[in-house]
């Protein structure tokens, strides 16, 4: 079951990420061009708008999870716990 999740999920890691950076590039670009921060003031700008972003797909994540009834983390097929 982890591995048809792992696989189907795919897509959703992709467009996730895509959008993260996108957002984050958009903030990068309003605050340089549009009110004019300096460009390392900027970068951190939108270092932390990507930093809260994971966090809010994080959270987002583990209510989806919680309600569907998964275990925090899953083995993987074949790991020995030892």
């Amino acid at each position: 079951m982890a591995t048809e999740r792992a696989n189907g999920g795919a897509w959703r890691v992709t467009a996730g990420s895509v959008a993260i950076l996108v957002l984050a590039g958009g903030w990068f670009l309003l605050s340089s061009m549009v009110m004019h921060t300096a460009v390392v003031d900027a970068l951190g700008e939108a270092a932390g708008v990507a930093f809260a972003l994971l966090v809010v797909v994080s959270v987002v994540g583990a209510v989806l999870g919680s309600r569907r009834g998964d275990p925090p983390s899953e083995a993987e097929p074949g790991d020995r716990a030892d």
